[in-house]
């Protein structure tokens, strides 16, 4: 329709709507019970237009053509169920619309059937999942109610309120012709039964002016006045539906609207009596509302007792009525504290573990009333528990596969006990496939594997459950791995207590010797002759400086760095160390000057003491130097030797790391070793040392390489000068 034929539409209706207002004039003066005079007047009224059944021209006509333009709020009853049912049925589109003009949006079940027909189930659902379909769609704590075919009793009242509902209208009991014209006003005899007037056919305007000036002429009978319409027909803008309009309660578009201008027009001449105005059906009972809700609680679905509730749960309910402006919100708290908006809402059933727990509640309404906090104490038993739990395995974070994995695995165990179940107490794995046992070794964090494995697992749980192990066969392929083992600092229990290892194993190591420590023939440190047998069996003597000077100490002269490095290199030579090459930055400090100073002195490379993870007992990025270095003069390390008792795993995690990470060298750098029956023994562990046995299993683990139990394949050891040396 064009905007020019809405604006004669639109002047057409205030001129029917004019007229109308005469003839109401007339009316009131000549027709008895109708008017009502000054000396009359005790009392405002409250007039609700109430729209029941989701007819379409409650929207395109009652709406658009005379609720908006008024800026009157009315209430729509709606039966959830059929909304948007046929084209002659409001949308919720429609609705919310509708509601966002101010207007209220109230239920009247699902799908209207008569509720007094119903079992209590049936009705209970139908209207508490009503009301939950209003609130699905966005209309907020819906407070009013009207009963299908106005059917009621007791149960039914109880049933609507237990819903959340506030008040519920229903189909009678109020005539403009009858001796009750209104409904008090408030309405606190009963919220769940409001008068209305619902006339079963034609309302005209002088009905509606009849009622309105009867209740003010009979205030006795109180001022609030619900009004039943089903259609609104025009058969100039719906002349297609007007003929099927009419049934019903119906009222033509005309009427409606010189009724909202007559109310409008409220103690003005020609208007209703002085105070009538338009409150939707919630707003009325809403602003009456001087009583806080009532909350009640349950456990497992019955009043809750002191005794105590086996099995291991409870399930909590609260369920909240208020009459009039209807059930706000509820909320609880488990901690005893006293609940306030901000603690949790209660939407659905509270499932509680064993133990005794306080349970405060309180619920608010649509007024802003608040009841006082209630409390219940429950108690709740364990359940005994006879189930197992459930471990799953993962590799890399994902399930396990059964093909070949490229340098190796990261394994994780999860294991879950059942619900309320006494909680797994450990797992339990083997790597060898044999079969596991509380013996076995107890899974405490994921682990690297770099080898074909079978690892066989299995959980326990508090109350003593056991699974049956489970089995996972894994195979990889390592990269291979170079060990370089390097010493600091010549100490003496480096010959008393590394040198037999290394004879036992058919290993050879990078010894780094101070060598003004040597000359002066320490007695912590080894003797040159000491150091010439080392170096006769194929072990790689390198410098560590004459006097272990810093060379990034801005106050160590160049020239005092240069005749360190290079003192050392002439020392070892004139104590029969042919061509020395490998070289250690004394405390792991060097620079570009410091590198320059180690290759003029003729040295082929130099470690560092660090660079290859961050942590001495946790693998991490970088994992390895690569083969050859990219820089020779600054060959990164691992320094597992910080001041900490170092265990044969840590040891082991830096090597499989490298395997699983693409493989490459892995020098680890070393300074004491220390063997528990020597009496210097916590003085040696107290200077970076490590225990004997713990390097002799890692070294015995390493020969082993590629065999059950030892270190991955391809992982071998070599000296510093013969990693240089074959490239």
């Amino acid at each position: 329709m064009s905007q020019q034929g809405t604006r004669r539409r639109a002047l057409k209706t205030r001129t029917i709507a004019a007229r109308l207002l005469t003839i109401s004039a007339i009316l009131l003066a000549t027709v008895p019970g109708l008017a009502g005079t000054a000396s009359a007047a005790t009392g405002p009224v409250s007039v609700s237009l109430t729209f029941d059944d989701q007819f379409e021209s409650q929207y395109t006509l009652g709406y658009l053509n005379a609720l908006q333009p008024h800026s009157v709020n009315a209430t729509f009853f709606v039966n959830s169920g059929i909304v948007g049912s046929a084209s002659t049925k409001l949308t919720w589109a429609q609705l919310t619309q509708i509601a966002s003009s101010g207007n209220e949006v109230g239920g009247k079940t699902v799908d209207g059937v008569n509720l007094t027909t119903l079992t209590t189930a049936a009705a209970t659902a139908d209207v508490c999942n009503d009301r939950q379909a209003l609130i699905a769609h966005g209309f907020t704590n819906p407070i009013s109610f009207a009963y299908p075919f106005g059917a009621r009793n007791a149960t039914i009242e109880s049933i609507v309120a237990s819903c959340g509902y506030g008040t519920a209208r229903t189909a009678g009991s109020l005539s403009p012709t009858g001796s009750r014209y209104a409904g008090p006003n408030p309405p606190s005899d009963d919220y769940y039964a409001l008068r209305a007037w619902a006339p079963s056919t034609q309302i005209t305007l002088a009905q509606l002016q009849s009622i309105v000036t009867g209740a003010y002429s009979n205030p006795s009978q109180g001022g609030f006045i619900p009004i039943l319409i089903q259609r609104v027909c025009d058969q100039t803008l719906d002349p297609t539906n007007y003929a099927s309009c009419q049934t019903g309660s119906w009222i033509q578009l005309s009427d409606l609207n010189a009724f909202l201008t007559w109310v409008q027009n409220a103690g003005q001449s020609g208007g209703a009596p002085a105070g009538t105005k338009f409150a939707t059906v919630g707003a009325v009972v809403t602003a009456s509302d001087a009583t806080a809700p009532v909350t009640t609680i349950q456990c497992n679905g019955a009043p809750c007792s002191s005794s105590l509730y086996q099995g291991g749960t409870a399930t909590i309910s609260l369920a909240a009525t208020d009459a009039g402006s209807g059930v706000a919100s509820t909320h609880y708290t488990l901690d005893g504290t006293t609940p306030s908006l901000s603690s949790p809402t209660y939407t659905s059933p509270i499932t509680l573990s064993s133990g005794t727990t306080t349970v405060e509640f309180r619920s608010w309404d649509n007024r802003g009333n608040v009841e006082g906090a209630k409390t219940q104490v429950v108690q709740v038993a364990p359940a005994p528990d006879t189930v197992p739990p459930t471990t799953t395995i993962a590799c890399n974070g994902a399930p396990c596969s059964s093909s070949n994995y490229a340098g190796g695995i990261t394994v994780s165990f999860a294991a879950t006990d059942n619900t309320g179940g006494s909680g797994v107490a450990n797992t339990y794995y083997t790597l060898d496939g044999s079969t596991p046992t509380t013996s076995s070794t107890v899974y405490t964090a994921p682990f690297m594997l770099a080898g074909n494995t079978t690892v066989r697992f299995f959980s326990i749980d508090v109350a003593g459950n056991s699974e049956s192990p489970r089995t996972q066969v894994l195979q990889m392929t390592p990269y291979p791995v170079t060990v370089s083992l390097t010493f600091d600092d010549q100490y003496e229990d480096q010959w008393l207590y590394l040198r037999p290892l290394l004879l036992q194993y058919g290993m050879r190591a990078t010894f780094y010797v101070i060598t003004d420590d040597t000359d002066n023939n320490y007695s912590c440190c080894m003797t040159w002759s000491q150091l010439d047998t080392l170096a006769a069996e194929g072990n790689d003597i390198g410098g560590h400086g004459v006097d272990h000077l810093n060379l990034t100490d801005p106050n160590v002269t160049y020239a005092q760095k240069v005749a360190d490095v290079c003192g050392s290199r002439t020392d070892l030579i004139n104590n029969g160390i042919s061509n020395p090459t490998s070289y250690a930055y004394p405390f792991g400090n060097f620079d570009a000057t410091a590198e320059s100073i180690v290759a003029s002195c003729g040295y082929q490379s130099s470690r560092a003491a660090g660079g290859i993870s961050a942590s001495v007992t946790t693998p991490g990025p970088p994992w390895t130097e690569s083969i050859p270095p990219a820089d020779p003069l600054a060959i990164k390390a691992i320094d597992v030797d910080g001041n900490t008792d170092k265990s044969l795993a840590d040891l082991e995690s830096f090597v499989t790391a490298a395997a699983i990470h693409g493989g490459g060298w892995l020098p680890m750098v070393f300074h004491q070793v220390c063997d528990a029956s020597a009496p210097d023994f916590t003085t040696c562990m107290s200077q970076y040392g490590v225990r004997d046995t713990v390097l002799g299993a890692f070294m015995n683990w390493l020969s082993n390489a590629g065999q059950p139990g030892g270190a991955p394949a391809g992982t071998n050891v070599k000296t510093v000068a013969a990693v240089m040396n074959a490239q």
